[in-house]
């Protein structure tokens, strides 16, 4: 004959073991939500491209091409 005490510790460590792993689950989520910014922003860093521009400084001498006025 099975013993209800034991049936009962049984599914409390159970469900203690499914709160550990939904815990544990939850917890790498949260820190790739969190770092997912910070990897998205230095990707799109490295891919950036600057062109020069044909228009001179805002304050230096010279007046550059005809648009840049």
């Amino acid at each position: 004959m099975v013993d209800p005490q034991d049936e009962h510790r049984t599914k409390k460590r159970k469900i203690a073991t499914s709160r550990r792993k939904a815990l544990a689950k939850l917890g790498l989520a949260v820190g790739a939500v969190y770092m997912a910014p910070t990897l998205v922003r230095l990707d799109r860093s490295a891919m950036a491209k600057v062109f020069p521009t044909p228009c001179p400084p805002p304050h230096a001498p010279g007046h550059g091409a005809p648009w840049c006025r």
